[in-house]
C-alpha cells in the first residue's frame, strides 16, 4: 500500500496540460507502471530479436497494459480517480493559471461567437496563495454591434453584475473551502 502510495506521488504528472481531458486507464498506467512497460519491451524485443525498434513500443505496452494484475488494475483506478477529481497540483494550477488564463477564456469565448452564434459572459474564480481568499473576476465576449460591452451598458447591468460577484464569490468560497455547516 505505501509502494502504490508513493509510486502515485513520483509519477504524478507535473504538466497542467496533461489533465486538460478526462485522464483515461490507459493514460494513468502509463505513468505510473513506465518503468515496467518499458522492461516488458525491452523483453520482448530481446526475444522477438529486435532491438530499439520503435513501433513494437505501444503495442508492447499494450500488451502488458490488458495483462495488468488486478492489484496493478486497482492502482491504476485509484490514481485515475484522485488525478481526475484534483487536477494538477494548487502550484502548477496557479502558474498555468497566470499564464494561460486570459488567453483561453477570449479564445473560448470567440470560438463560441464565430461557431455559434453566441456572446457569453462568465463569472470566474480561483483559490488565492492567501488563506482563504478568492478572485472572482468577469469575462465577456468582445461586442461586435455595439460600443459597450455587456457589463458596462446600463446602471442596472453594472448593479446585476456587482451583485452577480457578490453571489459568486460567496458561493465560490463554499466550493473552494468547505466547512461541515455548508450544504
Amino acid at each position: 500500500m505505501e509502494a502504490a502510495k508513493e509510486r502515485e506521488a513520483l509519477a504524478r504528472p507535473k504538466e497542467a496540460s496533461f489533465y486538460k481531458k478526462v485522464l483515461t486507464d490507459w493514460d494513468v498506467a502509463q505513468k505510473l507502471f513506465k518503468k515496467e512497460m518499458d522492461e516488458y519491451d525491452k523483453a520482448q524485443q530481446a526475444k522477438k530479436g529486435t532491438s530499439h525498434a520503435i513501433r513494437y513500443r505501444t503495442a508492447h505496452a499494450r500488451e502488458w497494459f490488458n495483462n495488468m494484475s488486478q492489484e496493478q488494475k486497482k492502482e491504476v483506478e485509484d490514481a485515475k480517480k484522485k488525478w481526475n477529481e484534483e487536477g494538477a497540483l494548487e502550484e502548477i494550477q496557479a502558474n498555468y493559471r497566470r499564464n494561460k488564463l486570459k488567453k483561453t477564456l477570449d479564445d473560448f469565448s470567440e470560438q463560441i461567437r464565430r461557431t455559434m452564434g453566441c456572446r457569453v459572459v462568465m463569472l470566474v474564480s480561483h483559490k488565492k496563495k492567501a488563506d482563504q481568499t478568492l478572485s472572482v473576476t468577469l469575462h465577456e465576449s468582445q461586442p461586435q454591434n455595439v460600443k459597450k460591452n455587456f457589463s458596462g451598458s446600463s446602471d442596472g447591468i453594472k448593479e446585476w453584475v456587482s451583485t452577480g460577484f457578490e453571489f459568486f464569490a460567496e458561493w465560490s468560497k463554499m466550493e473552494f473551502y468547505p466547512t461541515n455547516l455548508d450544504n
